[in-house]
């Protein structure tokens, strides 16, 4: 799991970068705490050394393209297990343009925490104060009754596999492919904006058309698709920058619709759980209050491919 960062100008040398990560361990422990024994407690490493973890490819090209293929080629590899975390600087032997790959195991963190870090090397600023999540909708009797239904609902979910939506049968291979693509952030949020959407929304309802795409190339009838989409439950208060905070939500992409205004339409009225403060409420309660199988359970049912064959 990790993140690539694609930059512009003069790439930094590697001791640059390594006296970076030097100098930020203490804002973020999760670089020099590992987790040990059966109960997956964090405890910190005596004596980390940056110098294996930050690394460095050069490629004997001027082009951006190859700073990008190279830093892909390197996900494509075996992910340094042993180590936890790595980062990777990806420069080009001479001219501007450079990346910065980061691959962490995902026990260690998840995509928000994965991005909170990165924020915090290149940004040391921050990204600013975490957004509170949403009122409560109502207190007393009435709101305990709402989690217990919406937890409810939500474990059901998790016990029912109906049809995906990719037919079968399916054999993973067991090779690891990475593939990008460049959309602009910007014409991302216009769209999102003219349709009363958000940006998650849009990558959704584009992912949807994609699949489509593929389903009929494939000679397949597309239909909808269930996807697992993670949903953030940290607390205001919570550090950000380890750890795994989210539960998985299931979510039906309306692959079926060839019309790409209704399929965004209704891919926004398919997240709407996902928006839902009640919603968030019963997965933080679930997370922090259920019994460990419990919540084992829940994260197993969740990432079977039975559920949902996509994570997005």
């Amino acid at each position: 799991m990790g993140a690539i960062v694609y930059l512009g100008g003069e790439a930094p040398a590697l001791e640059d970068l390594r006296r970076l990560v030097r100098g930020a361990l203490r804002e973020l422990p999760v670089l020099s705490y590992e987790l040990r024994g059966s109960a997956a407690a964090w405890a910190p490493v005596a004596d980390v050394d940056v110098a294996r973890h930050v690394v460095e490819t050069i490629v004997p090209d001027e082009a951006g393209t190859c700073v990008a293929e190279e830093a892909e080629q390197a996900w494509a590899g075996t992910s340094p297990l042993e180590l936890g975390w790595e980062m990777r600087l990806v420069r080009p032997s001479s001219g501007d343009g450079w990346a910065l790959s980061y691959r962490v195991h995902h026990a260690r963190q998840d995509g928000v925490a994965i991005a909170r870090t990165l924020q915090a090397l290149l940004a040391p600023a921050g990204p600013g104060p975490a957004p509170r999540p949403p009122a409560g909708e109502g207190s007393g009797t009435g709101r305990v009754l709402r989690a217990v239904g919406s937890a409810v609902a939500m474990y059901a979910a998790y016990r029912r596999f109906p049809p995906t939506g990719l037919g079968g049968p399916w054999q993973l291979s067991g090779r690891r492919r990475v593939s990008t693509a460049t959309a602009s952030l910007p014409r991302l949020r216009t769209v999102a904006r003219a349709a009363g959407a958000t940006v998650h929304d849009v990558h959704l309802a584009a992912l949807a058309g994609a699949v489509r795409t593929w389903c009929l190339e494939a000679g397949r009838s597309p239909a909808p698709l269930a996807v697992a989409v993670p949903l953030n439950v940290r607390r205001p208060e919570e550090s950000s920058s380890w750890g795994n905070r989210c539960f998985m939500r299931r979510v039906w992409l309306p692959c079926q619709e060839s019309d790409a205004r209704l399929r965004l339409s209704r891919t926004v009225k398919a997240t709407t759980g996902l928006k839902s403060a009640r919603v968030r409420q019963t997965a933080q309660d679930l997370l922090y209050g259920s019994p460990a199988r419990l919540v084992e359970f829940a994260l197993r049912r969740a990432l079977d491919p039975r559920y949902a064959p996509v994570l997005s």
